[in-house]
């Protein structure tokens, strides 16, 4: 929610956006309900998974990973698909060995 919330300030919005989160979803006749998140094939997922995503993924590219590099990059995201292309494969292998060694957001 966190998140949600630096985006959205409609207290009413935010509480669907929480009523969503806690709803289950009936599979085979069973009630599902996720302890975190959104259950798979909920309306709603494909939505906040965009929120998080443009959070987590967008944002770090932009602010942390491309001015660490020598060369042009850019991210391509569509929905949960992300693809990032370096104009060298020296940038790319610097990002690759962050993200194998867990450092995240040290490129």
């Amino acid at each position: 929610m966190e998140m949600i919330e630096k985006r959205i300030s409609d207290g009413s919005v935010l509480q669907l956006i929480r009523t969503w989160i806690q709803v289950g979803v009936v599979d085979e006749g069973r009630l599902l309900v996720s302890e975190t998140g959104t259950g798979q094939g909920q309306t709603n997922s494909p939505l906040l998974t965009n929120i998080y995503l443009h959070c987590v993924l967008d944002e770090w590219f932009e602010d942390e990973v491309k001015p660490r590099l020598k060369w042009e990059a850019h991210e391509i995201r569509f929905a949960d698909d992300a693809v990032l292309c370096f104009q060298h494969q020296e940038d790319a292998e610097k990002v690759r060995r962050s993200y194998r060694s867990g450092s995240g957001n040290t490129v």
